[in-house]
């Protein structure tokens, strides 16, 4: 192997603009994209759990949600049994939103495929589901 893995890796994230166009289209920054996507499945979850699952430090989870909530994408409400947790939740105009981030994905990827083959883009979702399911 001519090249290693973590340098295709690093390549092919250097090439890959997709975050960076939806980013300026929606004006969101890469942690607040993925804090989108956490919240996709009509998910609810705390605070505390929404920056674990970004890996994020919790003042720096506060601070991607406060922004997303400033921009009317999240709903915060306070957790039914216990009212220290607060509860955060993709908004009406959230959900919007990802629809557009979701629209967005699917012309990148229309983008890509055009370039490829039916058994080229076969192989390649192939082995890169096998290389995320290992990482």
């Amino acid at each position: 192997m001519s090249e290693s893995i973590i340098d295709a890796i690093l390549k092919l994230k250097q090439k890959c603009r997709i975050e960076e166009e939806i980013g300026s289209a929606h004006d969101l920054t890469p942690r607040q994209i993925s804090c989108i996507f956490a919240l996709r499945d009509g998910e609810t979850l705390s605070a505390s759990e929404l920056s674990l699952c970004l890996g994020l430090s919790p003042s720096r989870g506060s601070r991607v949600i406060g922004g997303l909530h400033e921009k009317g994408y999240l709903d915060l409400a306070h957790h039914k049994d216990d009212k220290r947790y607060v509860m955060i939740s993709l908004s009406g105009e959230g959900t919007e939103c990802l629809k557009g981030i979701e629209r967005q994905k699917s012309l990148c990827e229309a983008r890509l495929l055009e370039r490829l083959d039916a058994d080229q883009a076969e192989e390649i979702s192939r082995h890169i589901m096998t290389l995320v399911s290992v990482l």
